[in-house]
């Protein structure tokens, strides 16, 4: 596989799951990470380890929202060294609480953000680190 290819494969897993967050689809979400996927996160609890606790994170999320999530990703960084790579950007989630209460980073939990990524005959997300300014 060329560099090229690699960093189309991860434009392609970035446009999905931004697709996938419109569709409100915490399974697909999940089914692209590793099993054994380590995710930090900026909202309690901080550390997740393994998919299902990534995917219970994300319907959690979903679930505050009334509309939306909107997410929208922003500045794509891509490096790719043979068969890994990884992604960086920044991204602007919008829409409207269930809740009355907000935190900096939308509506809790919040699950998505910057996705370090292995690349290989196929993408998975194995480390997940979540930041905000």
């Amino acid at each position: 596989m060329t560099d090229g290819t690699a960093a189309q494969q991860l434009r392609t897993l970035i446009k999905q799951r931004v697709q996938a967050i419109a569709a409100r689809d915490a399974q697909y979400l999940a089914d692209v990470q590793a099993d054994d996927v380590l995710a930090y996160k900026v909202l309690p609890p901080l550390r997740l380890r393994g998919s299902n606790q990534v995917a219970e994170q994300t319907r959690a999320w979903f679930d505050g929202y009334a509309h939306g999530p909107g997410y929208e990703v922003h500045d794509l960084q891509i490096e790719v060294d043979g068969n890994v790579g990884s992604t960086a950007f920044l991204y602007h989630v919008t829409g409207t609480c269930t809740r009355v209460t907000r935190s900096p980073c939308g509506c809790e939990p919040h699950p998505s953000g910057n996705a370090p990524t292995a690349v290989g005959r196929s993408c998975t997300i194995t480390n997940q680190f979540l930041g905000t300014p």
